[in-house]
């Protein structure tokens, strides 16, 4: 088994894309055709069907990624918007936010 080989075994025993990901692989053009010329044919078949399941995992890990992003800046806006009202709102009581108060 070649190093390619061996990181996806692992990473379909494993199930997820954090694991594959972990290896911090580069997979260039380069380095895929390598993994391929060394291996029978047979192995060709079986590491290029292995590389479709890991690239739909991928993009549907990079979906859930952006669906994850676009909620924690959600979540900041709204945070900043509150904090943006509690600060007015203390303006006008004639309030001031101290920066211990404010780092909490």
């Amino acid at each position: 088994m070649n190093t390619l080989q061996n990181i996806l075994t692992e990473y379909e025993t494993a199930g997820n894309v954090e694991s594959f990901l972990a290896h911090e692989l580069s997979l260039t053009p380069e380095f895929l055709q390598e993994q391929l010329w060394s291996l029978s044919p047979e192995e060709q078949n079986k590491l290029l069907q292995s590389l479709e399941k890991l690239e739909a995992d991928l993009k549907n890990y990079i979906a859930q990624m952006d669906i994850a992003k676009d909620e924690v800046k959600s979540q900041l806006s709204n945070h900043t918007k509150s904090l943006s009202a509690c600060l007015k709102y203390g303006g006008a009581q004639d309030l001031r936010a101290t920066s211990a108060e404010h780092d909490e």
